[in-house]
């Protein structure tokens, strides 16, 4: 699972996660999923990982490497 972002059902008043998984576009909200934030269903919320985007060089073609800043 992949956390994707976050949004706000004002019908229902909920607050929710979005996760990709990786069963493809054709399932689901095209392969993303909503789960209810601040209940920690599979540990979602407990168990984060984050990157600090990084770019890659113009001269790097067959691979990405992220450099420290």
């Amino acid at each position: 699972m992949l956390l994707v972002g976050w949004g706000y059902d004002e019908k229902t008043q909920t607050k929710y996660w979005i996760v990709r998984n990786s069963y493809s576009q054709a399932w689901g909200l095209e392969g993303d999923f909503l789960m209810k934030r601040g209940t920690n269903d599979f540990g979602i919320e407990a168990d984060v990982i984050a990157f600090d985007v990084g770019l890659c060089k113009d001269t790097v073609k067959d691979k990405c490497v992220v450099e420290e800043v």
